[in-house]
């Protein structure tokens, strides 16, 4: 990409340093880059090094100019990250959540490789698992009231039934906390849209989170409730 490119922005940086601190994956690129002006016989797109070494023939090159497309190498870059085994990819990520100053020395190992396995499927970019992952490790101080849209009174039958049902589960496990969610909405007659938009605001202070299950365990039955309780808190901050 030239710096006359109308892509090359301070989004897509032209520089080798630049690109590494967006945290694109070695082989998304290497994968992109040959295809640039050639094509796979089977028209695949996603390749291995192997597979790369084994086809590439002089004889399927292009004669027409290839283009750099952001947005493809994007794509490939989140199907890598997505595919790739979970061990490679905290390796790669983890210098991004020290970048980030997330405090990882104080949590496990397994514990910190069930985050990014959570975020993997919304992170384009080895540098967006950073911000993605700082609610797993810091409770929101803020949270995003001007983009919600729950009536606050049903927010709050929401939290304080899901703060009932989490401090009486003596496990916690997925499926557990799946059935005590489920009971809520039947019960209380709640559209689970807004019964999971207001949990998912308590335990990460926006919109965008795992199934609210997978995100209970992970937070833990204490974190979890202390952040529920905290929005409570706001709510009736808001209405006084």
């Amino acid at each position: 990409m030239s710096k006359r490119d109308p892509e090359a922005s301070g989004q897509f940086p032209v520089s080798i340093e630049g690109r590494r601190d967006l945290g694109y994956v070695p082989e998304a690129i290497l994968n992109h880059l040959v295809l640039l002006g050639w094509s796979h016989p089977a028209n695949k797109e996603i390749l291995d090094v192997s597979e790369m070494v084994a086809t590439f023939d002089l004889s399927r090159l292009s004669k027409s100019n290839a283009n750099f497309d952001e947005q493809k190498l994007f794509h490939f870059n989140a199907l890598y990250i997505k595919e790739m085994s979970l061990a490679r990819l905290v390796e790669l990520v983890m210098p991004y959540l020290k970048r980030e100053c997330l405090p990882v020395e104080r949590h496990s190992p397994d514990w910190i490789a069930k985050c990014v396995d959570l975020e993997r499927g919304r992170c384009r970019l080895l540098s967006e698992f950073g911000p993605a992952l700082r609610y797993y490790f810091f409770a929101p101080e803020v949270f995003e009231l001007e983009a919600f849209r729950v009536p606050r009174e049903t927010a709050l039958i929401a939290i304080d039934a899901a703060y009932e049902q989490i401090s009486a589960t003596d496990t916690i496990s997925e499926d557990a906390v799946q059935k005590k969610f489920d009971a809520i909405v039947a019960e209380r007659q709640l559209k689970y849209k807004d019964f999971g938009a207001s949990v998912r605001l308590a335990l990460t202070g926006g919109s965008r989170s795992p199934s609210l299950p997978e995100l209970v365990v992970q937070l833990g039955k204490e974190e979890s409730l202390c952040r529920l309780e905290r929005l409570r808190g706001q709510l009736e901050e808001v209405a006084a």
